[in-house]
């Protein structure tokens, strides 16, 4: 046996008397194969040969991690693409082409993948180098986890039993499960780079465990007496799929159906339990009749299996588990992994006397959770394509300058309006390191404009984009709380501004940890749906004031004639999408610096002004070169337009008040003379805000007193009456009146 150090292994240079000759496939299209020495295929991983690529494979894949907070399924879709391009080995041995039957000698090799294994790598790595089974041991593509080879009998006809006795071997010996997909004997294994990478060319054989051997390695055997837990397992993991084993007895699985829920799934929602009545349990109601069909199959499979009939169980009838009732039989099927079903399909058609065809429409019904035969859902099912990460790193000041041209070269867009949009582009992709998310405003005073146009280059830069022109609240909460889409509506100014409940969902999703609460399922059990996310909300006119206050604003002006050269075409966008790619690089690589970030902001910037934002500030500073200038540029120009429309009522008030202190020289006014000069200002509500009727004394003094003023009794001149003086409102002007006003 090769010495167990943790330097990288010595190879010999002729790996003498071994007959381990193994297939190679050069990317995972393709099919030709290519036989070399397995030593080599070891040696090519711990020398090198593909360390860039891996590397670069590894650098993605952590950087979407720390981006997602840990999500693991996204970043293994981040990098699905990249690891396909490996060249990759088939370790059963020989082949003649890329599948099961063409294996023409096999190497007795098998290679277990332990995936997601985190911070206990180094832990387990340790543990089977001290296996006696073990050949070859290197690190993943991803790092995150451990490829194991072993040997075993080079029978082709054990291969299964070969990888069954792997499976409970590692088990048992190190506490983990090997993914299933490894019992496939054409299975590609994508090669790696490890510099420590492990090879014992006197492994010895694993062969089916016996009761002396459990002595040694703890493993129970699988068969006789003991079996009972073990077959449990095996019939479970056959029917749910993987299988999360907490205990011998205890485990997390997928719900079966879990396609019928109405709300999040949580980690631990679905659990099975395998002592006593073995039961599949989920948190969720909706999914009642296909756990139902599952867990009766559980129950049956398992005690057929007690009884030493298990192995027989794929010639039997599946009618003879799932009873008499043709809705049982098709409840049944419906609970199946698609592979399973196609499997039994034929068979079942043949029972229920009907076509195939018919069948699968039955069944596909039945996994919508419809009662009837032809209760098929409407629709589209919503699914959002995982960006590709450019494949390389990219310069931050250069990815946003692109990008800002190219909102200048389709839309007139008011001075710094570029600038900002490519920032809160960069903010969509990392909108979780915020505490706010700022909805951005695309508003117009007419038609034609070009708000769709800019909403639609906008949707080719922003995450999950979902494009509407009306939404409902049931809609809007779910989608968000599934998808965390950026939300790209149009038309507001025809469906919220009178609906309250779905005008709050915008206000509360702009900032982390917002939630709405809904009663589901049959017990009305109160759920909390999360709603943060990006959100464009484009229309005519303004956002009612506090959507307005969490949004920074675009607005945008008809294009004068020869204004724009370039008209946007959908149809060509793939320079756009390498933009987005690079993106999404740029905001991933960066996202950790973006979470701590705490940027300098303008003077008297406060509140959600500040919240709004703070993102495109931290983007800015980030990217470096003059982006930061040009953020301050553009939040100076983009928050400098006086809009009578969002303006709060009081607000525009103390500022009509002042200016006609400040155009008569007044220090001290009567209430009657200020309602006079107010109600001559015809460009301002005054005129005609109390129901079409002009200001009294009573409604100033009323609006007024909001902000602690009261009217006096005052002396002008040899007049004496109520009004104000200019000294009580100084403080009042300071602290409420936008400075930009002052």
């Amino acid at each position: 046996m090769t010495e167990i150090t943790n330097e990288p292994t010595k190879f010999p240079e002729v790996c003498t008397g071994s007959n381990m000759r193994v297939s190679t496939v050069k990317d995972a299209v393709s099919t030709a194969t290519q036989d070399c020495d397995a030593v080599e295929v070891i040696k090519s991983i711990s020398e090198g040969k593909y360390r860039a690529a891996v590397e670069q494979i590894r650098d993605m894949y952590q950087t979407v991690m720390t981006q997602t907070n840990g999500d693991r399924k996204a970043a293994k879709k981040a990098v699905a693409a990249a690891k396909k391009k490996l060249p990759a080995v088939l370790w059963s041995g020989r082949f003649s082409d890329r599948e099961d039957t063409a294996l023409t000698c096999h190497s007795g090799l098998l290679c277990a993948d332990l995936d997601s294994l985190g911070d206990r790598i180094a832990e387990l790595r340790q543990k089977f180098l001290t296996s006696q089974y073990l050949w070859a041991m290197f690190s993943s593509r991803t790092g995150d986890g451990l490829k194991c080879v072993f040997r075993v009998k080079t029978d082709t006809q054990l291969h299964k039993a070969s990888f069954l006795a792997v499976s409970d071997y590692v088990q048992a010996f190190a506490g983990v499960q090997i993914d299933k997909s490894c019992s496939n004997v054409s299975r590609l294994c994508f090669l790696s780079y490890d510099p420590e990478t492990f090879l014992n060319l006197e492994a010895k054989e694993l062969s089916e465990l016996t009761k002396a051997s459990e002595k040694t390695t703890g493993l129970r055997a699988i068969s006789g007496d003991n079996a009972e837990n073990t077959f449990r397992r095996q019939i479970a993991e056959e029917i749910l799929g993987t299988v999360a084993w907490s205990s011998e007895t205890v485990g997390g699985c997928e719900c079966p159906g879990k396609h019928l829920h109405t709300s999040t799934d949580g980690e631990r929602d679905c659990q099975i339990y395998l002592d006593d009545a073995p039961t599949i349990h989920c948190f969720h109601n909706s999914c009642y009749s296909l756990r139902n069909g599952a867990n009766h199959e559980l129950r049956s499979q398992i005690a057929r299996a007690e009884r030493g009939t298990w192995y027989k169980e794929k010639n039997q009838s599946f009618g003879e588990s799932v009873g008499n009732s043709d809705e049982a039989k098709i409840t049944y099927l419906g609970s199946l992994p698609t592979l399973e079903f196609e499997r039994r399909r034929k068979e079942a058609a043949k029972q229920l006397g009907c076509r195939e065809s018919v069948l699968d429409r039955l069944v596909a019904n039945a996994r919508q959770g419809d009662k009837t035969a032809n209760g098929a859902l409407q629709g589209s099912a919503v699914i959002f394509p995982e960006v590709e990460l450019w494949p390389e790193r990219v310069s931050g000041p250069d990815v946003l300058n692109e990008l800002a041209e190219t909102f200048r070269r389709y839309i007139a867009l008011p001075t710094g309006a570029a600038d900002a949009l490519a920032l809160w582009c960069a903010h969509a992709h990392g909108f979780k390191a915020f505490i706010c998310s700022p909805r951005l405003n695309i508003s117009s005073p007419e038609k034609g404009c070009g708000k769709t146009t800019l909403r639609d280059v906008v949707a080719l830069f922003v995450p999950r984009p979902v494009v509407t022109e009306n939404l409902s609240v049931a809609v809007l909460f779910r989608l968000v709380d599934a998808h965390a889409p950026t939300i790209l509506a149009e038309e507001y100014d025809s469906w919220i501004k009178d609906n309250d409940e779905l005008r709050g969902l915008p206000n509360a999703g702009n900032r982390r940890g917002a939630s709405v609460l809904r009663c589901e399922g049959e017990g009305k059990e109160v759920r909390a749906f999360a709603a943060f996310a990006p959100a464009v909300l484009c229309g005519i006119g303004a956002l009612p004031g506090t959507l307005h206050d969490r949004s920074i604003i675009v607005r945008l002006e008809r294009a004068k004639p020869g204004e724009l050269n370039k008209r946007f075409d959908p149809r060509h966008t793939g320079r756009e999408q390498k933009l987005y790619r690079q993106l999404a690089r740029w905001v991933a690589e960066n996202f950790l610096q973006l979470e701590g970030a705490d940027p300098l902001l303008p003077d008297n910037v406060f509140y959600r002004l500040a919240d709004n934002w703070r993102p495109l500030f931290a983007l800015a500073e980030i990217a470096s070169g003059d982006w930061p200038e040009r953020c301050a540029a553009a939040f100076a120009k983009l928050t400098s337009y006086d809009d009578a429309e969002t303006q709060g009522l009081g607000v525009m008030l103390l500022t009509d008040i002042r200016q006609v202190l400040r155009d008569n020289g007044f220090e001290r006014i009567f209430s009657k003379d200020l309602v006079e000069s107010l109600s001559r200002m015809t460009d301002r509500p005054w005129p005609e805000v109390k129901h079409g009727k002009p200001i009294t004394e009573r409604w100033l003094a009323r609006q007024i007193g909001h902000f602690g003023i009261r009217p006096k009794t005052l002396r002008i001149d040899q007049d004496r009456a109520k009004g104000y003086e200019a000294s009580d409102l100084t403080e009042v002007f300071e602290r409420y009146i936008p400075v930009k006003d002052k």
